[in-house]
């Protein structure tokens, strides 16, 4: 692995192993062991800790090491840790959690929609396409009008 793939890599393995519960709240890590247990540079290592940090999973404080903060203080939207969530333990959680999202967003969503006059352009677009598959009941609702 090269660069980006390897940083990637090595976010993806940490991130999943806190996501999943492997690494509990309140472990605290420290960068040698890290750089070690992946075989990276403790630059790279930084640099994963510092995104970890952006997304409420980790917290770093000198002369402490890292360590990992609870579930409640992690971003629930990043798209990295939804993946995470998806693909371990967590995942019926995160599959409710998302559902509950879309619950509460898409009827506001189409009736705005509707209000602005998109469903217009949508439904062009829709019919312009011969044999496109089902349409979803949401946007079956924003070409009737409704």
């Amino acid at each position: 692995m090269h660069g980006v793939e390897q940083h990637s890599g090595v976010l993806d393995r940490l991130g999943e192993s806190i996501a999943s519960g492997a690494r509990a709240p309140g472990t605290v890590l420290t960068l040698a062991a890290l750089e070690e247990e992946f075989g990276v540079s403790r630059t790279l290592v930084r640099e994963v800790v510092r995104v970890l940090e952006s997304m409420g999973m980790v917290e770093s404080r000198r002369r402490v090491g890292v360590t990992v903060r609870p579930p409640r203080d992690w971003n629930p939207f990043d798209p990295r840790l939804i993946r995470w969530r998806l693909g371990g333990p967590g995942r019926d959680e995160q599959l409710r959690s998302l559902t509950e999202l879309r619950t509460a967003i898409e009827p506001v969503a189409a009736r705005r929609a509707v209000a602005r006059g998109w469903h217009r352009q949508f439904c062009m677009q829709i019919r312009g396409h011969r044999g496109t598959p089902e349409v979803p009941g949401l946007m079956m609702a924003l070409m009737s009008g409704g």
